[in-house]
């Protein structure tokens, strides 16, 4: 029989959901999972569902018992037996089946913090620590052991299992739990048993980035923006309409996607991997790369062409975004919703580029870390359920 969480409880897990998935410094587009334990049940965000529309339907009751059971498990070692072992695994522990349900992938890290509350979220300003080279040795300096740091390892079962070993070792090293953990390529995740030591937490955590930013000068990447880049987008959005009819296309010029187009230290580190499994499942790992625009409409179009060939060839997978040299960045989804939302997490990849490279130098995904997201299930699964959506929204 389910169980009925306190409806304070519930309340508090609803907004502060709301209030951080409404938050684009925090979480965009599908980003981010947030729960809420009370005696043997957890409550944790349903697969597919946006943290900034969430209502009580949005999460998952789970069985704590299983989910511990689970975490002192033998799994697979090939990722595709252990994933679909995950997945059954974590779908018995479900005590209400029948809602058809998917508990989110993290169920099991959120299982393990002692808080009440846990919100895990993408912040850009964060993420900017995680995703550089020497980001581990700079959280000690600005953090210290208030702050865990978690190695990037496969999400899932497996980070679950790295994190239970980090969170012990911290806890016997210091005597206490982390404020908060930064996990490597990924983001931030803050407990507590209320909604104000979250919220107190999260903002101190990045506060302390973005102070130590502003003491670092700013990046010397030249310019090489053409005067006419405003027409030259607009001519490669028709082009890349003529090429797929009926695709949806969205543009953007903003200064983190311009200086990312308008040096040679750019097209380096957009074309050097994806940071995150969020731009990989949003965006694709890697851009188009479109060297030298034109701004006449059939050798847009070629070149387009020649480029997502190239790039399907290579990956064996259709491109999303294309980089504009010197111009802009344009996205392309079957849907104006998606297209945009595209939009949206690759000028905050390119942010945090920026930062990852003003902080010492950027970090990217390696390939073999870039396939596992790229043919993962759970990821096709949520990339599925929010296709739906758009199609919905846009209908």
């Amino acid at each position: 029989m389910a169980s009925i969480a306190q409806p304070d409880a519930m309340r508090d897990l609803i907004e502060i959901s709301r209030r951080y998935g409404a938050d684009s410094a925090f979480v965009l587009a599908g980003g981010g999972n947030t729960s809420f334990k009370q005696g043997n049940r957890l409550w944790v965000k349903a697969s597919g569902h946006a943290l900034a529309t969430i209502g009580a339907d949005g999460f998952v009751e789970l069985d704590r018992d299983a989910l511990e059971a689970m975490l002192n498990s033998d799994w697979p070692r090939d990722p595709k037996e252990r994933e679909a072992c995950f997945i059954e695994r974590v779908m018995a522990a479900r005590i209400s089946p029948q809602l058809n349900q998917r508990p989110s992938v993290e169920a099991l890290l959120h299982h393990l913090l002692p808080d009440a509350l846990v919100v895990h979220t993408h912040p850009g300003i964060v993420n900017a620590l995680t995703c550089c080279i020497n980001g581990e040795k700079l959280a000690t300096e600005l953090l210290g052991d208030e702050v865990l740091w978690q190695k990037y390892v496969d999400p899932g079962v497996i980070l679950a299992q790295a994190l239970g070993k980090s969170l012990a070792q911290h806890r016997q090293r210091t005597g206490r739990a982390p404020l908060a953990i930064l996990l490597a390529n990924h983001g931030l995740i803050v407990s507590g048993n209320s909604a104000f030591e979250i919220q107190a937490i999260s903002n101190r955590i990045v506060g302390r980035i973005r102070e130590h930013l502003s003491t670092l000068p700013p990046l010397s990447w030249e310019d090489r923006l053409y005067p006419s880049h405003q027409v030259i987008l607009a001519n490669y959005a028709n082009a890349m309409s003529r090429l797929i009819p009926g695709v949806s296309v969205a543009l953007d010029e903003s200064e983190p996607i311009t200086r990312l187009v308008g040096s040679v230290q750019g097209q380096d580190a957009a074309l050097g991997g994806p940071l995150t499994p969020d731009q990989i499942v949003y965006c694709r790992s890697f851009p188009i790369w479109i060297e030298n625009p034109s701004a006449e409409l059939n050798e847009a179009e070629r070149q387009l062409n020649e480029a997502r060939t190239a790039y399907i060839e290579k990956h064996g997978l259709e491109p999303w975004a294309g980089l504009i040299a010197g111009a802009g960045l344009i996205t392309f989804r079957d849907s104006e919703k998606l297209a945009q939302v595209t939009r949206s997490i690759f000028v905050d990849a390119a942010a945090v580029y920026q930062n990852a490279a003003r902080l010492g130098g950027v970090q990217a995904l390696g390939r073999r870390d870039q396939q596992f997201i790229e043919h993962w299930e759970v990821e096709a699964y949520r990339r599925s359920v929010m296709s739906k959506s758009a199609s919905v929204a846009g209908s």
